[in-house]
């Protein structure tokens, strides 16, 4: 553990201008750079024993910046306000840095990867986590607003060879001038294994109480008599009772506040629409009316899927063959509801029988998959090219839509959730009363840690996941209290030690749709659908706020929200 605690510090202290300086090329701000190098960090760390190869350390942190900014970070408020003046000023001293600035955080990341780092375009999807055609939709994208005198349809390959060249060369110089900062290196290591050391405390304190509980068990044993001695050869030993899963602390419930009291929630400031619009059928159909992304996907009468485009209008999914799938033997549901939209709300995937049908929504293609089953409900994994299939009969399996494989998976789509690193988590019930369930973290198909909670878990809306908190929509039942007077809601768990640490409880008045969570975070807050409202809570402050009214079910694209 040491060698690697050196390892990271030598890491830190040789590579931090580099990363500092795509860091600030990302965010275009120095204490942001600051701030998403130390986070990027911090991200990477829990894999740092597996890597040997600096290089490979490097571009752990690089996906980790890349990803952070677009996934967790609002816009900063200087892309807003200043993207006239930058870009007035770019266009006047000749300069492409200050247009760079005002681009989206996609398309930023696309052109700081490309022809800062001079990665591909295959490895920077790969970073991004989209596809190929994506990568490069979002490159052409930038550079046309980088020439904006060229035609939309310019084929000039000079002219395009000499931008990118120029790009090149005006990114470095701009990157040279940041400084790092006397106490930049010792602070991020600091930051990184404090981090480190608060999540294995816990654990270290519950191994040394199953060793006080081994180590008295065999002294009873050795200072029993003669006849407990030979009864303990012909008898298994009694292992130590577990330690009961943490308790919820009541004061830590919150509850929604009721109907009439909504209207008295500030709204928070995404690019939805105050009320989504819902009239898929008579909507344009996506064929005639393209977009770059999607913000939401909603669902029309039957199989009819509407598609709510960046510029908050709504289409009609047509040309795509789908179903209304079944699940858990309840009837057909419309295929946005066990659908997933990936979060950069560029592709869509949907359970079909003996199929998953992945749609392109800005070009509004689609392909077919052959898998087997009645596919019941589909969820897009962090990497951005799997989807994790689950069928009726709860069995898993996860298709690549690069090349079609398909593999199984010991864990279901409706009780599993990704950590940002793509570690699998799955919430099982292992009891009646009270409810208990086992936290199972998975990797390579194997069940490596399982952690008891007191919670039922609802499956029907899944659990999502930072690195650090679950958000598991569910029941909570205190083994103290009746089961009457047991508690519906949304629960956050610590992920390192089972704890419910914080719940949003539902009314009565609001028990027939409260289980329909969102799975999803938006920065700190997560998303929660419950009748015709979807609101974001803030676990840690307990803050509501609106997100946006709609009167059926949706999926959102929780990267481009804000």
């Amino acid at each position: 553990m040491a060698r690697d605690d050196a390892a990271f510090t030598e890491f830190v202290a040789t590579r931090s201008v580099a990363l500092l300086r795509t860091a600030y090329l990302l965010t275009g701000d120095q204490e942001r750079a600051d701030e998403l190098v130390r986070e990027s960090l911090i991200r990477a760390y829990p894999t740092w024993r597996g890597i040997r190869e600096p290089r490979a350390a490097e571009s752990k942190v690089r996906t980790a910046m890349a990803r952070t900014l677009i996934s967790r970070w609002r816009r900063p408020t200087w892309a807003g306000d200043r993207a006239a003046t930058d870009r007035s000023h770019g266009m006047q001293t000749g300069r492409l840095w200050p247009i760079v600035q005002t681009l989206p955080p996609r398309e930023r990341a696309v052109i700081v990867l490309r022809y800062h780092e001079d990665l591909s375009v295959q490895e920077t999807a790969t970073v991004l986590s989209c596809s190929t055609r994506s990568a490069e939709r979002h490159n052409v994208s930038a550079l046309r607003a980088l020439r904006p005198g060229a035609p939309a349809g310019s084929d000039d390959l000079g002219a395009a060879l000499a931008l990118e060249d120029r790009m090149r060369r005006e990114l470095r110089e701009d990157a040279d001038d940041i400084e790092l900062r006397p106490d930049f290196v010792a602070s991020s290591v600091e930051s990184v294994l404090t981090r480190r050391r608060d999540r294995r405390r816990l654990v270290y304190r519950a191994a040394v109480v199953l060793a006080v509980l081994v180590v008295s068990g065999a002294a009873i044993a050795i200072v029993g008599g003669n006849d407990d001695r030979r009864k303990s050869e012909v008898e298994p030993p009694i292992l130590p009772v577990p330690s009961p899963p943490p308790r919820l602390d009541a004061k830590d419930i919150q509850r929604l506040p009721p109907p009439e009291d909504v209207a008295k929630l500030v709204w928070r400031d995404t690019e939805l629409p105050q009320v989504l619009p819902d009239d898929v059928a008579t909507a344009p159909p996506l064929s005639s009316d393209p977009i770059d992304h999607a913000l939401a996907l909603v669902a029309g009468p039957g199989a009819a899927v509407g598609v709510v485009g960046d510029d908050g209008r709504l289409r009609r999914l047509d040309g795509v063959p789908l179903v209304r799938p079944r699940a858990d033997g309840f009837g057909s549901f419309s295929p946005v509801v066990h659908g997933s939209l990936r979060p950069d709300g560029e592709l869509a995937a949907f359970p079909q029988p003996n199929a998953v049908v992945v749609v392109d929504l800005a070009s509004g293609e689609s392909e077919i998959f052959a898998v087997p089953g009645l596919n019941a409900r589909v969820l897009w994994l962090p990497d951005g090219h799997e989807v994790l299939v689950s069928r009726d009969d709860s069995t898993g399996s996860v298709l690549d839509t690069d090349d079609g494989s398909i593999s199984g998976r010991p864990y279901s789509a409706y009780r599993a959730a990704f950590t940002p690193d793509g570690t699998p988590l799955e919430v099982r019930e292992s009891g009646d009363w009270p409810a208990r369930s086992d936290l199972i973290r998975w990797k390579d198909n194997q069940a490596v840690e399982s952690v008891p909670i007191l919670l039922r878990h609802r499956s029907e809306a899944p659990a999502s996941a930072t690195d650090q908190l679950l958000v598991v929509p569910g029941t909570y039942e205190d083994p103290q209290v009746r089961r009457l007077q047991s508690v519906n809601g949304w629960i956050i768990v610590d992920i390192a030690t089972g704890a419910p640490e914080t719940m949003l409880s539902a009314p009565d008045a609001w028990y027939d749709t409260w289980l329909f969570g969102l799975h999803g975070w938006l920065d700190d807050a997560v998303l929660i659908q419950t009748d015709n409202l979807v609101i974001a809570w803030t676990p840690s402050t307990g803050s509501l706020e609106r997100v946006t009214t709609v009167s059926t079910d949706i999926s959102l694209a929780t990267d481009v929200l804000e």
